[in-house]
């Protein structure tokens, strides 16, 4: 299953039932807290993404987590395009292209 993360992250604060009528989320499950908890989750493993939601009626969406390596899984490779301009590989020369060095402090 393909997931547009882009527009995804775009999404920050709009209801999860507006995302999932969207057809963004493609999963019919909810996402579930644990009574007394702020935040409701929906793990969606095979497409490496796992979401947070405000625990209220609503399930306001608050934060996107990528797995981008999965120590777990040999050869682990992002299902879906990359957001952002990234790439699925992603070297230090390359990160330091782009980003510059690490801060030294």
């Amino acid at each position: 299953m393909n997931i547009d993360v882009e527009t995804l992250v775009k999404q920050l604060g709009k209801d999860h039932q507006e995302i999932y009528d969207s057809g963004l989320i493609k999963y019919k499950t909810k996402p579930t807290a644990t009574a007394g908890y702020d935040t409701a989750t929906l793990d969606m493993k095979r497409e490496g993404l796992f979401f947070s939601f405000e625990n209220d009626k609503n399930k306001t969406f608050k934060e996107i987590t990528l797995t981008l390596e999965d120590d777990d899984i040999t050869d682990w490779v992002f299902p879906n395009s990359m957001p952002f301009n990234l790439e699925p590989v992603m070297t230090q020369n390359w990160m330091r292209e782009r980003f510059g060095f690490p801060m030294i402090y």
